[in-house]
This record gives C-alpha cells, structure tokens and sequence, in this order.
C-alpha cells in the first residue's frame, strides 16, 4: 500500500522497495555485461565500461556488488586489447597519387588519413569507469592518461569535440559529446596529481559548452553539463541555471525523456535522477521523489528498463531499427546509478 501510495505521489518512495529495484538490476546489468563480453569479444562502448561504473556506484552507495566479476571486468577492460575500448593511433601520413589528391593540392603530397574522425565512446566511458574507481593503481592512471591523450588530440579548434554518429543517445549530438569530452578529463582530486594536466584543454572545451543556449541544448547535454560543473567545484550560483533547466524539463509523469517529441524513458530519467543527486538536490526534493516513483513504476521483470530505438542518424527512410540491447542497457545502468545515489543503502 505504501508503495501504490508512493507511485500517486502522497508519500516518500519506500527505500525498501527501492533497495529491491537496485538488487534486481545489479543483476541484470551482471548478466548481461559478462554475457556481451563473452558473445562480442570486446567491452564495446557501452556494455562493460558501463556496467564498471555503476557498479562502483552502487558500491559507494553500500549496495552488495559481485567483487570478482567487477574485478575481472576491470582488469579485462583495461589491459586486454581485446576489449577494443582504447583508440588505435592514427597511421604514418600516406602519398595520395596525383590522381586522387584533392583539387588545388600538390601531387603527391604527404597527406595524414586519420583512423578516427572524433571521440572514440568506447574510450570515452572507459574513462568514465575508471574514474568511479575508489582507488587507483598504475594500470588505471595510465589507461586515464591514454584516453585523455585521445580527447586532446581530437578535440577541434574550436573547443568542441564531434561524435561518431549514429544511434541516440549513446552517440549523441556535439554538445553531449562536448560534455563527454570535459567529464573524461577530470580525474578524482587524490589522482590529480599524478595524471596529465589537461587543464587548458578543458577550459576551452567548457568556454564553447558555456556558450551554447541552455533552452536548444540536448538533454543529455544539459545533464553531463551539469555533472561536469559538479566535478569541477563550480559555485553553487553556476549549478542553479543548469539544476532549474533539468527540473523544468521534466514532465508530469515523473521521468525525463530524451528529446521534446518523446515520452518518458529510464536513460534521461535515470541520468536526471543521478546528476541531480551529484549537484547536491536532496533525495526529498519533489521532483525526485517522482523520478523514484516513475523509475520503479517502469522496471521490467528481469530488472532492466527496455528502451524504444531511435532511428539511426543517415539511415534510410524505410529502416526499422530494432536493436535496442545497447541502449537499454545503457539506460538500466544510468537508472541503477540515479536511484543508488538518491537512496543509498
């Protein structure tokens, strides 16, 4: 009764209830993550970086996580170079033959062929992993410094970093992967001093997000914004702009979604949830007493969020994108985390 009264919004979300939520994805995102690992061959972008993360959340927060599976995981992520998440240098510069080189360029000019045009996400939350580590060894404070070598070099003149394209919102817009971009570069203070100073390069990137209207961003944009505002020990008078625009966002039914001419979902509610939570809102704020509610309203059987696949950026007008595996299980992840940290244990 308590939690039918919780889920119309008269009482607190019982932490019971949401405790048990937790248990059950812990689970699912367990199952799955070793599971993409062993089917894939890799960590993939998504999966197991992410399944690091929240584990580590979850942790924090004093919720009972499989130690040996997160372990393994870990050290496969960052030492195997078959979990694929750290970006491949670019090739030695190649001669074009005159007949290919651009109009107006020399024959024969020594062109560099970039492997990767921007932000390579894989290495992006792997980052992120590693960064919700309590503690850091030598492995992870070089596969940091790795990644963030990569963020620098690709980020462009202009501060911002250009995505990969492809499916949202993993794969998101410039100002979200510009986002992404600030948090890979911000090492826990007990680790800063033995990483590279990526100071400069992160402002420039913060100054070309700072410009950016808060009303046309991306949601997902907004929240990383505000997460890396966070981080970085922004005044409580910087967080206020950014905390206000996710709240106005959020719509009757308690969850958050991903773009305006969408329904609620559990990657934008659970990352709302988490942010939030980060920027210091009290886990008996209104809002997320309601984001709570829509979460545990919404979790399947097997403690997942499913997700609806967003069309694939560039596809054909006729595709039907059905695979909606990363996504969902990005935003379970996102929503473990969110709800740790608003109710820990």
């Amino acid at each position: 009764l308590l939690l039918v009264a919780a889920l119309l919004g008269d009482v607190p979300v019982p932490a019971e209830s949401v405790q048990a939520a937790i248990g059950k994805s812990l689970e699912f995102l367990e199952d799955e993550g070793l599971a993409w690992k062993n089917d894939r061959k890799c960590a993939s972008c998504h999966h197991v970086p992410m399944m690091i993360w929240s584990f580590n959340e979850a942790r924090r927060a004093g919720y009972s996580v499989n130690g040996e599976v997160l372990s393994e995981l870990t050290r496969y992520t960052l030492t195997d170079a078959a979990a694929k998440v750290f970006p491949d240098p670019d090739p030695p510069a190649q001669t074009q033959p005159a007949a290919e080189a651009a109009p107006g360029a020399q024959a024969g000019a020594v062109q560099p062929v970039p492997r990767y045009v921007g932000l390579q996400l894989s290495a992006v939350f792997t980052a992120l992993a590693i960064e919700s580590q309590p503690q850091w060894d030598d492995t992870a404070r070089d596969a940091w410094n790795r990644i963030a070598t990569h963020a620098r070099d690709k980020q462009t003149l202009d501060g911002s970093w250009a995505g990969p394209g492809g499916r949202g919102p993993i794969l998101d817009q410039t100002e979200g992967v510009t986002a992404l971009g600030i948090l890979t570069m911000i090492p826990p203070a007990a680790n800063a001093a033995n990483v590279a100073d990526l100071t400069a390069v992160r402002a420039k990137a913060l100054e070309w997000l700072d410009a950016r209207q808060l009303p046309g961003m991306t949601h997902q944009a907004v929240a990383l914004r505000l997460l890396a505002a966070t981080r970085l020990g922004r005044p409580a008078n910087e967080l206020a702009p950014l905390i206000a625009e996710i709240l106005r966002r959020q719509n009757s039914d308690g969850g958050w979604r991903q773009t305006w001419d969408r329904p609620s979902d559990a990657f934008a509610t659970g990352q709302s949830l988490y942010v939030l939570k980060a920027a210091g809102v009290g886990s008996d704020h209104p809002a997320l007493q309601k984001a709570i509610a829509w979460l545990l309203k919404t979790q399947g059987q097997d403690g997942s969020w499913q997700m609806v696949s967003r069309p694939v950026v560039g596809a054909p007008s006729n595709d039907k994108p059905n695979n909606t595996g990363p996504i969902s299980y990005s935003a379970t992840a996102w929503a473990t985390m969110g709800l740790a940290r608003a109710v820990p244990k």
